[in-house]
């Protein structure tokens, strides 16, 4: 995989990789579920697993509906060592 590459507009791209892309990461702790909503609506369940001392996450994703099981492993990668707000990610 080549290096990622910082753009004037202060975007990565991702060098000779077709399958990498930039993942922009957002979380918010809420206190309760938003208006409208219930634990009944229809949503699904995100599991994240990080293997310790590698890039590597096992995310698992669950409809508790039909019980049907989502997984991939990814590789995620911070172009500047620290900041996982803005990753290169790539599924495996």
């Amino acid at each position: 995989m080549g290096v990622a590459k910082l753009t004037d507009q202060n975007t990565i791209v991702p060098a000779d990789s077709k399958y990498a892309r930039v993942e922009r990461e957002r979380r918010y702790l809420l206190q309760d579920l938003p208006e409208g909503l219930t634990r009944a609506s229809p949503h699904v369940q995100i599991t994240d697993n990080y293997i310790t001392g590698t890039r590597l996450r096992l995310r698992k994703i669950r409809d508790p509906q039909t019980n049907k099981w989502i997984v991939k492993l990814t590789q995620k990668f911070a172009p500047d060592g620290e900041d996982f707000s803005r990753t290169i990610i790539t599924n495996i």
